[in-house]
């Protein structure tokens, strides 16, 4: 019984999107074309050329499609917008508030936050990232066990299934 109902349903929907599938052939001119099923509304339709008789200020335009202006035309001169009035000079670089932020600079690594704390690590990028790998020690940093390739940087902070020096694949957790 519920698939017989289920059947009638969808039948009377396919009928009510297809055009010309109702009641009216053609299905324009505002005639009715079919019955919607769930409310037992009619549903009808309207032709294209009425909804452009209708005025512009009936039909509301996203602000998302407003009007872009196109490029100009070679040749064409356009004014530059103006330099702001007081220009903020360039921050100057910060030295390093720390021996071991001094030491992981020197050594050209990147002093980031790590993981979920508060606290700093010096984080290297790796020479090797990218190449093929089946164990960590083919690798500068680690051996990513999903894409048996080596890691970009070290160390991986978070949750990482690496390849051992064995090969053996295991979930490393770096906070």
């Amino acid at each position: 019984m519920k698939r017989r109902l289920l059947f009638l349903i969808l039948t009377l929907f396919i009928l009510a999107c297809v055009p010309g599938g109702g009641s009216a052939p053609g299905g324009d001119g505002g005639q009715p074309i079919a019955m919607d099923a769930l409310s037992g509304d009619v549903i009808t339709s309207q032709p294209l050329d009425e909804l452009a008789s209708v005025g512009a200020e009936a039909v509301a335009v996203p602000a998302a499609q407003a009007v872009i202006e196109p490029p100009p035309l070679s040749g064409e001169v356009v004014p530059e917008a103006a330099p702001p009035a007081n220009p903020e000079p360039l921050a100057e670089p910060q030295p390093p508030s720390s021996p071991e932020e001094a030491a992981c600079l020197k050594n050209k690594g990147l002093w980031v936050r790590a993981g979920k704390s508060i606290a700093y690590a010096c984080v290297k990028i790796t020479k090797d990232s990218g190449k093929q790998c089946r164990k960590s020690s083919d690798c500068q940093g680690s051996c990513l066990a999903r894409s048996m390739t080596c890691a970009p940087y070290d160390p991986l902070f978070g949750c990482n299934e690496i390849l051992q020096d064995d090969g053996v694949r295991v979930t490393l957790c770096i906070d």
